[in-house]
């Protein structure tokens, strides 16, 4: 779902609220992504910022995955 307030991706009905609220930078996404950071460096280092309940964070971190040709995760 697209809007002026940012990306969102929900397995619902667009109109109901997000469960997970994913606040980052492009590089910060795109170096997870490509294998370059772990979603906990780049949590801790504040490119990436998440919301929502912890199964809802690791069920969205699982959708989002990695890049297939990058080395094991960190």
């Amino acid at each position: 779902m697209f809007s002026p307030d940012g990306v969102f991706a929900t397995a619902a009905d667009p109109r109901l609220s997000a469960a997970v609220g994913i606040d980052c930078t492009l590089s910060a996404l795109a170096g997870v992504w490509l294998g370059h950071l772990s979603w906990r460096e780049a949590v801790e280092d504040g490119g990436i910022r998440l919301t929502g309940s912890r199964d809802s964070i690791r069920r969205a971190i699982g959708w989002v995955g990695r890049n297939r040709f990058t080395a094991a995760p960190h």
